[in-house]
């Protein structure tokens, strides 16, 4: 099965106080458009059975995390991932649906986000103009999604924010 690897070296994650989210964990759901689980997928390419299990990865000590995942843009049909992502504590604080394209190297995980709309011209969309992304999770928890540049190193580091 044809796999592409995604990584947030460019922008490490980090909680709503700035702090890095050491230990965060990704959880990536193939989906159709609808936001239905994918039970069965086949490669359109290769014609090869595509794993449609949940692939999990989780960020180190520095936020920073890879994972390998297969191209939703092989696939026969509208197929894309839901991206669940909780802190080493277990609050979720991400959840949101985007394809994931072949390509050649690694996938910034940025470019990622912009393919749901989260991201633009290196920052999170509306960043640039002090607007703030509000999302609401399909267990009723709502966020905000932003972006903070890291003084000592003037890289955009993604923020997450969990409204009461």
């Amino acid at each position: 099965m044809i796999l592409r690897t995604m990584n947030n070296n460019e922008a490490p994650l980090v909680d709503a106080g700035g702090q890095l989210a050491s230990y965060a964990r990704l959880s990536f759901q193939l989906v159709d458009r609808c936001g239905r689980v994918v039970r069965n997928a086949v490669d359109a390419l290769s014609l090869e059975t595509v794993a449609t299990g949940i692939v999990s990865v989780t960020a180190d000590v520095d936020g920073l995390f890879s994972v390998s995942l297969w191209p939703t843009s092989r696939g026969a049909n509208s197929y894309y991932y839901r991206v669940r992502g909780c802190t080493s504590i277990g609050r979720e604080v991400i959840d949101f649906v985007a394809p994931f394209p072949d390509g050649a190297g690694s996938l910034p995980w940025s470019e990622f986000m912009a393919l749901a709309g989260l991201w633009q011209d290196g920052h999170e969309v509306g960043a640039a103009t002090g607007q703030i992304i509000l999302v609401e999770t399909q267990s009723g928890t709502s966020f905000e999604l932003g972006v903070a540049i890291d003084p000592d190193t003037q890289l955009p580091t993604t923020t997450f924010t969990e409204l009461a």
